[in-house]
């Protein structure tokens, strides 16, 4: 009898188990993709930002900043008054986007990590943003 109700216990332990690890995977999966849309939306308003601040000082300003690259970015696209950053997750691309006030131009790696961005006020009234070497 005793051997009986152990291993019933057992069974029921293996099914809960069963129905667990996937509700724990999906979940930690979950909160991965929303930390990485987290970073991605803090990098594009920071660089927005910093580009707006540029642009308001006038022709010939510049700032550097350091900024946080998430990884899954597929793209990096600078044009006219978006940031935009396409990230591939496991559910299709999803595209993170900031505006500013200034016309924007530029070019930006997409690996994962900090990066020094320069952003500078061109004489033509436009802000360029590149990676400072």
């Amino acid at each position: 009898m005793k051997g009986q109700s152990a291993l019933e216990y057992l069974f029921i332990v293996g099914l809960v188990l069963l129905v667990l690890i996937p509700v724990f995977y999906s979940a930690i999966q979950r909160t991965s993709i929303a930390g990485t849309i987290n970073e991605a939306n803090t990098a594009v308003s920071a660089i927005s930002k910093a580009a707006d601040e540029v642009y308001f000082l006038g022709p010939g300003n510049k700032n550097t900043i350091d900024v946080l690259f998430p990884d899954s970015i597929d793209e990096f696209v600078i044009s006219n008054r978006e940031i935009t950053i396409k990230l591939g997750l496991f559910n299709g691309v999803t595209e993170v986007v900031s505006l500013s006030q200034a016309n924007l131009t530029g070019n930006l790696s997409k690996f994962k990590g900090v990066h020094v961005i320069s952003v500078e006020h061109l004489d033509s009234n436009t802000i360029n943003i590149t990676e400072k070497t």
